[in-house]
């Protein structure tokens, strides 16, 4: 017989069918008659050939269907008699493991907490989730708020497959959208591996000697697993999760290389300039200000220095190269700080205002078609003018002549 003691099931789920086979051969020269005796737990091991007679140098495969009912360790002795003798019996152990598939995240019980975190700034924690089960699962994890406006989440990866007692770390990342709490559940749920054991139907080509054909087997296979679909146990137990994130959105930040920057002693009429740095490593486009504020009361003094960028769109994940120009007028100690104001810049409603000018200088336009009236009519109040202007020297002339006479 192959195997010759034992025979080994791989682990199972509860009402899930595995498959191995038991191989006896006759190695005489007269047919072998076999028998297989009735098992004690007939409901979890199941045997698909009870016996049959085997010719000289022939041999016989028998499917073996391992089917738990419950969470436990099976061993069941198999016992084979030869040629209905008594006393020779061939006696073989089987193996089988039921459990459902169970995974434990080290360090986690029921939340995640991510620091403040700047608007556009995504962060990153990572968690160990282990296989505690013996058998082969798939893994999926699914955030179930993924309209959330408050903030974006990221898993890496989202769905994998685990071996038993396998290790696996997953990122998540959180991601503000808003300077606001963030409250979001993401499911981490694991279920069965669905492995196909041994594909006996392979097996049982290689053997045109046997009593049943493969149509026959399908057909019983199928019977089984028709019964097992009316049973009140469940199929294929799942192990779900639910594991809540918090974070907080806070105003977003530039960062600026260097912080400080120290001139030389510049002589007068001389000028030094040296450069810094604006770089936006969040997700948002910003347009930025540069202010110079002076520290002293004297503004004459802050005229001495200059910048080459004052104002101007800055979009994510860029940098800009800013000059300081310093060219002193006088002797005199300058110390200045750079006031730096970002403002969030959003295309579409720049896109909206850019469509409502349109309309308006449309409607500027019948203004102007109004106004063609109101200009004849002032060509017609020009020349009265003109007529009472005429006129009004005459009278003026007239006193004048009066007064003298």
């Amino acid at each position: 017989m192959t195997p010759k003691k034992e025979i080994f099931f791989p682990p199972a789920t509860i009402n899930q069918s595995l498959y191995q086979t038991l191989k006896i051969k006759n190695n005489n020269d007269v047919p072998l008659f076999y028998k297989i005796s009735p098992i004690s737990n007939s409901k979890v091991f199941r045997i698909h050939r009870k016996y049959g007679l085997i010719p000289a140098n022939e041999f016989h495969l028998i499917c073996l269907e391992f089917c738990p009912n419950e969470t436990n360790v099976f061993k069941v002795p198999l016992r084979i008699f030869m040629n209905h003798d008594s006393n020779n019996v061939k006696t073989i152990m089987l193996n089988g493991l039921c459990t459902n598939p169970v995974i434990d995240i080290e360090g986690i019980k029921n939340e995640i907490y991510f620091p403040p975190t700047s608007v556009g700034i995504k962060s990153k924690k990572t968690i160990v989730i282990k296989n505690i089960s013996p058998i082969s699962i798939l893994v999926n994890i699914k955030d179930n708020d993924e309209n959330n406006t408050n903030g974006k989440i990221k898993i890496n990866p989202n769905k994998f497959i685990m071996n038993g007692n396998m290790i696996k770390n997953v990122d998540i990342f959180l991601t503000p959208l808003k300077t606001d709490e963030i409250i979001n559940k993401i499911t981490i749920s694991a279920e069965k591996l669905n492995e196909n054991g041994n594909e006996t139907s392979e097996i049982f080509e290689n053997n045109n000697n046997n009593n049943k054909t493969l149509v026959d087997f399908k057909d019983e296979k199928n019977e089984i697993k028709e019964e097992s679909k009316n049973s009140d146990i469940n199929d294929n137990k799942i192990y779900k999760r639910e594991i809540t994130l918090l974070g907080r959105g806070s105003d977003g930040t530039l960062n600026i290389v260097p912080n400080l920057i120290i001139f030389e002693t510049v002589k007068i009429g001389f000028h030094q300039k040296l450069p810094f740095s604006i770089f936006n490593p969040t997700i948002t486009n910003f347009y930025i200000k540069l202010i110079p504020r002076i520290n002293d009361d004297n503004k004459e003094l802050a005229k001495q220095i200059t910048l080459d960028f004052t104002e101007g769109l800055l979009n994510s994940f860029c940098k800009k190269e800013i000059s300081v120009i310093f060219a002193p007028t006088t002797r005199a100690k300058v110390n200045l700080t750079i006031d730096i104001f970002a403002y969030e810049h959003l295309s579409k409603e720049n896109n909206e205002n850019n469509e409502n000018p349109n309309e308006n200088n449309e409607n500027n336009e019948n203004p102007n078609e109004n106004n063609e009236n109101p200009n004849e009519n002032e060509e017609i109040e020009e020349e009265e003018k003109k007529k009472s202007l005429r006129n009004e020297p005459k009278t003026k002339m007239q006193h004048r002549n009066k007064s003298k006479r």
